[in-house]
């Protein structure tokens, strides 16, 4: 959740005072219990599967982006490490399994649901892959597409670190040596 979202909160979380009030960029402090808040950014994973030149993209069953491509991934759940997490949404999405992931990079992310907007941290993990494994688009996914790196419209690319990623994969071949 953003910091400006948090504009609306008028009371302590912890004592219920209405001396509540900004600190930092980032932080609350309640004039009355002296409680601290920090609002810090949420983490996700992205994973990026290559066959030969193609890349795996999915495409939005709901919003942000109904319809629109995207990869692979979710946010990493409470007690969850990132690779956990990356295992976990892989297997909810695309019924596919595989643990040769390798850590790319990250981009901060904001994303917008139901009204809130949240501010995120997207790690992005790759694998290649030396035939095209079956896949079913399960949970939030509509559906699947294999694509040419070089061939993907940013423009249908429904989040910012996605669009960005695609980029720098693009600009930086040493990601993925087939490209």
């Amino acid at each position: 959740m953003t910091t400006e979202n948090l504009r609306a909160i008028l009371f302590c979380p912890s004592c219920g005072s209405k001396k509540f009030s900004r600190k930092t960029f980032n932080s609350w402090r309640c004039g009355k219990c002296d409680f601290c808040y920090f609002q810090n950014s949420a983490s996700a994973v992205a994973a990026m599967l290559f066959h030969q030149k193609e890349i795996l993209l999915t495409i939005r069953k709901a919003d942000p982006g109904k319809g629109m491509l995207d990869l692979p991934g979710g946010f990493v759940d409470p007690g969850e490490s990132l690779e956990e997490a990356l295992y976990r949404e892989i297997e909810e999405e695309l019924n596919f399994r595989t643990h040769s992931w390798e850590y790319l990079f990250s981009f901060p992310n904001r994303y917008e649901y139901e009204g809130i907007v949240y501010d995120t941290t997207d790690a992005f993990f790759k694998t290649d892959l030396d035939e095209k494994p079956q896949i079913t688009a399960c949970d939030d996914v509509a559906d699947t597409v294999w694509i040419p790196v070089s061939s993907i419209d940013l423009n249908a690319v429904a989040l910012q670190s996605i669009r960005s990623a695609i980029d720098q994969i693009r600009r930086s071949p040493r990601h993925h040596g087939q490209i």
